[in-house]
């Protein structure tokens, strides 16, 4: 069970979209649907791959949370100023451990 205290960070949860400026060009858009509780922290690669079975270059953050129907694949979260992309969630009975992927935004 996720004691409240080992959440310490509340992050904003955002849905990436994309809209059209005056000229045509798309932008991405990335506006807050949410947030929640939550720790980071530091993942490697080989663990990403031996504890999730997830290949993927990039991942660089565990995010661990209660269950929350805004965390999902491919949504956004925004942590210490960085922008960082839910790769993978995997959840448990009283947790979900997302992978995070840093965002380029």
């Amino acid at each position: 069970m996720i004691n409240a205290g080992d959440l310490r960070y509340r992050v904003p949860i955002k849905e990436k979209t994309t809209s059209k400026d005056n000229e045509g060009i798309i932008a991405p858009e990335y506006p807050t649907i949410g947030s929640a509780w939550v720790n980071i922290i530091p993942i490697g690669g080989e663990i990403a791959q031996r504890k999730y079975g997830i290949v993927e270059d990039g991942i660089s953050m565990k995010m661990i949370s209660r269950p929350n129907v805004y965390i999902k694949e491919l949504n956004v979260i925004v942590w210490k100023e960085k922008f960082y992309e839910i790769r993978y969630v995997a959840p448990f009975i009283d947790r979900y451990e997302s992978l995070l992927k840093p965002l380029k935004v």
